[in-house]
């Protein structure tokens, strides 16, 4: 799907038992709004469509498990 990327970030793996990156799925904006206007809102079913089976969950490169905590930098 051209629409979907992925956010990173690190966080602490249970699994893993270390600080690891993460990521999780994410639909971008521009294109999906750019087709539903183009195609007078017909897209705007497929994009809600999409949104809805999108695993959201943070989750370890290595593993693959589900990660609870983020890691935070504070100054």
């Amino acid at each position: 799907m051209f629409s979907l990327i992925y956010q990173h970030t690190e966080g602490l793996c249970g699994k893993c038992l270390k600080q690891v990156v993460v990521r999780r799925q994410k639909l971008r904006f521009w294109p999906n709004l750019i087709l539903a206007v183009a195609t007078v809102g017909i897209w705007g079913i497929f994009w809600y469509k999409n949104a809805k089976t999108l695993d959201r969950q943070w989750r370890c490169t290595k593993c693959g498990t589900e990660v609870f905590r983020l890691v935070e930098y504070r100054f």
